[in-house]
């Protein structure tokens, strides 16, 4: 076996170990398809472009339609711990705002994260908040 087949073999190995957990499988840009909860979902504002990014450094900002917002975050296998994050306080309409809070509430504190090819979907623990993100 020549060495750059192996070093091919132990790149992808490496890859797919550290997104199997999806730790690192977070990683990018998203864009918000729906929100709310796990029984009803509300389709994402198509004209408000509500974005997150997860930087591979643990710094997360993105756009909910109405507001921008950052923070930290850190991955542990499939949960997420969200710390220090903000947002700006621009006054929103009614529907951007029940958008704003669902993203919101999915990045505050922890949440859950499960993935489906590019679609990740995050579920806020100790509430109903969910929210689907589709990678760019």
């Amino acid at each position: 076996m020549s060495a750059a087949t192996w070093t091919a073999i132990v790149a992808a190995t490496i890859v797919g170990l550290a997104c199997s957990d999806g730790s690192l499988g977070i990683v990018g840009e998203w864009d918000l398809v729906s929100y709310g909860t796990q029984t009803e979902q509300e389709p994402a504002l198509a004209d408000r472009g509500a974005t997150v990014v997860f930087e591979a450094g643990g710094d997360v900002h993105g756009h909910t339609g109405c507001n921008t917002f950052g923070g930290r975050y850190e991955a542990d296998g499939m949960r997420l711990v969200f710390e220090d994050v903000y947002q700006t306080l621009i006054g929103c309409g009614d529907a951007v705002r029940q958008q704003e809070a669902a993203m919101m509430g999915a990045l505050q504190t922890e949440s859950m994260v499960e993935f489906d090819g590019d679609t990740a979907t995050l579920l806020a623990e100790g509430s109903d908040a969910v929210i689907v993100l589709s990678r760019r």
